[in-house]
């Protein structure tokens, strides 16, 4: 049995009109490092971004504009990922966002925090000192 993994995001933006290009960053991503992905074969067969989200395990609300929130929970991350996991998800997705906050939890434990804004990524490796502020690419 694996750790307990929670992904929890208030709000994530990503238009509607930027689904085709988020797609294909997540496609590039089960490509590239298929390690921080449950089922790259999955995403790669995915015919839209949802599906993608789904065969990944992660769940999404949409309104007319796009998405709205994102999350994830499940028994463990993939086997072979970044300790980081899921942020290299995130970043893939963090170019066509204009807005994200994701809370990740390791056991019930806050782990870290990752943040959206702009199309930039931004973490926080220890929830409690917000001085660790930093922009990633």
């Amino acid at each position: 049995m694996g750790i307990i993994v929670d992904v929890k995001c208030s709000s994530f933006v990503l238009p509607t009109t930027e689904f085709p290009d988020a797609l294909a960053a997540l496609k590039s991503l089960a490509e590239v490092c298929p390690e921080e992905l449950h089922e790259p074969a999955d995403t790669l067969a995915a015919a839209d971004l949802v599906g993608a989200f789904a065969a990944e395990g992660w769940v999404s609300e949409a309104d007319g504009e796009g998405l709205t929130r994102l999350w994830y929970g499940g028994d463990k991350s993939p086997p072979d990922s970044d300790e980081e996991w899921p942020r290299a998800f995130i970043a893939a997705l963090a170019p066509f966002a204009s807005s994200g906050s994701f809370q990740i939890f390791f056991d019930g434990e806050l782990a870290f925090t990752f943040a959206v804004k702009d199309g930039e990524l931004t973490d926080t490796l220890d929830p409690d000192d917000d001085d660790d502020d930093h922009t990633t690419s």
